[in-house]
Formats: structure tokens, sequence, C-alpha cells
């Protein structure tokens, strides 16, 4: 079985494990698991951190869109 990690480019965590139960945690659960993990110093940090991630991850996705549409365009011409 592979680790699971973040992998957005750009992002603070990435390359970092992601915890089992990530997926399933609010946003302040979030926060505590980034300070005890030692990513963050505090909570402060910890939500700049998570802001951060979303940045990446909504850049991420945007650049895929963005490249499928060209690709699309070049096939129908």
């Amino acid at each position: 079985m592979s680790e699971e990690r973040f992998a957005r480019n750009g992002s603070p965590l990435e390359g970092k494990r992601i915890p089992h139960d990530w997926k399933a945690m609010d946003h302040t659960a979030k926060r505590v698991c980034l300070v005890r993990n030692g990513w963050a110093a505090d909570f402060y940090e910890a939500s700049r951190l998570l802001a951060l991630h979303a940045q990446a991850a909504v850049q991420g996705r945007k650049a895929k869109e963005h490249r499928r549409r060209l690709a699309m365009a070049r096939w129908e011409n």
C-alpha cells in the first residue's frame, strides 16, 4: 500500500503524508492536526497553511481545466 501525500505544486504541505482521516476532519481538527504534527507553530499559522494549500489546489485545478480546454479546442479544429 502506498502512502498518500499532499501533491499540489506550490502547497506548503507538498510531500507531507496525509493523515488517514483528513477528509473527515473539519477545519478546527485540521488545524489541531497541523500543530500536533509540528507543521505549524500555532493555530493562526495552521489556518494560514490551510489557506495556502487550498489556494494551490484551486490554481492546480484551474490550470488543469485550462489545458483540457485547449486540447479540446485543438482537436475540434
